[in-house]
């Protein structure tokens, strides 16, 4: 088991880790609010979660490709 640079991520290889930490999680209300408040301190770092993702990489793509060429008009 390993918890990131942060301590707001934290990855298993075995079951029986995952088991632990979760096990920790429900029942020490001080690990968990530890946890939560590493995790709203980085999650600006990690994304929006708004729905508008699929848009804001469109718009990203317009604004780093050049515009297509108009074929019919040979610009």
């Amino acid at each position: 088991m390993q918890n990131s640079g942060t301590g707001s991520v934290i990855t298993f290889e075995e079951q029986h880790e995952f088991k632990s930490v979760l096990h920790r999680l429900t029942s020490d209300q001080t690990y968990a609010e530890a946890v939560r408040q590493k995790q709203a301190e980085v999650a600006p770092l990690w994304g929006r979660l708004d729905g508008k993702s699929g848009q804001r990489l469109v718009d990203l793509a317009r604004r780093l490709l050049p515009a297509p060429k108009d074929h019919a008009s040979g610009r």
